[in-house]
C-alpha cells in the first residue's frame, strides 16, 4: 500500500508467509522501486524496458547461472557414456513414462535387445531407421537400439501426409521403421515395418 505524506509516498508491503519468506518479499520491493525510480527519472521508457534487476543481480542471471559448460570426454560416443551410467548406477529411474518407470539397467537391457534385433535386419554404420514414435519409454529405448547396432535414426511424424512420409523414407534410404499400432500408414516399399508394441515383436525382443 501506498500513502502520500509531506514528504513524499510511503510503502507499506503485506504478504502471505506461508508462500513467501521474508528475502523474496524484499528482493520485490526492491525490483518495484527499482521500476519507480526508473518511471521517475525516464517516463518516456517502454514498460518492457523498465529495470527489474540492478547490476549485481543481472551478472548473477545472465552470466553466474548461465556458466554451465562441462568438461565431457572427447573420445566417448553417447553409448559408451550411457553404457557407463547404467553400469554404476543399475536400478536408478533413468525414465519415467506415466506410470511406467525404466531403471538405467532396464533401458540398457532393453535397447541391447532393439539393437541386436536390427543388426539381424541388416542395420549398421550409416544404415537409416525411420522412426515414428510419439515421446515415449519405447522413444528412448528406440534411439539407444538405433545407436548401439550403429545405425542412425530418421525422425518421422505420423501427423504428415503418407506421400510425405513416403519421400522422406526414401530419400533417406531408410528400410526399416520403428514404430506403434497405427502410427504409421505404411510400411517402406521394400522395407520392413517393426511394430514394437506387437505381441510377436515384443516376444521377439523378450
Amino acid at each position: 500500500n501506498l500513502t502520500e505524506t509531506g514528504e513524499g509516498l510511503v510503502g507499506r508491503l503485506s504478504y502471505a508467509s506461508q508462500l513467501f519468506d521474508r528475502e523474496t518479499a524484499e528482493r520485490l520491493v526492491s525490483m518495484y522501486g527499482r521500476v519507480l525510480d526508473a518511471v521517475v527519472s525516464s517516463p518516456e521508457t517502454l514498460i518492457g524496458d523498465l529495470p527489474l534487476l540492478d547490476g549485481a543481480e543481472r551478472r548473477q542471471v545472465v552470466e553466474s547461472f548461465n556458466e554451465t559448460a562441462a568438461d565431457h570426454p572427447r573420445d566417448k560416443t553417447v553409448v559408451d557414456l550411457f553404457a557407463a551410467q547404467a553400469a554404476s548406477v543399475p536400478d536408478t529411474i533413468a525414465v519415467v513414462d506415466g506410470d511406467r518407470e525404466l531403471s538405467y539397467g532396464d533401458l540398457d537391457a532393453a535397447s541391447s535387445r532393439l539393437a541386436r534385433r536390427l543388426i539381424g535386419l541388416g542395420v549398421g554404420p550409416e544404415m537409416v531407421v525411420g522412426v515414428c514414435l510419439e515421446r515415449s519409454a519405447e522413444l528412448i529405448v528406440a534411439l539407444l537400439g538405433i545407436w548401439k547396432a550403429g545405425g542412425a535414426y530418421l525422425p518421422l511424424d505420423p501427423d504428415y501426409p503418407e506421400e510425405r512420409l513416403g519421400f522422406m523414407l526414401e530419400d533417406a534410404g531408410a528400410s526399416v521403421v520403428l514404430t506403434t499400432a497405427g502410427r504409421l500408414p505404411e510400411r517402406p516399399d521394400g522395407g520392413l515395418l517393426l511394430v514394437l508394441d506387437d505381441p510377436a515383436t515384443e516376444a521377439a525382443l523378450a
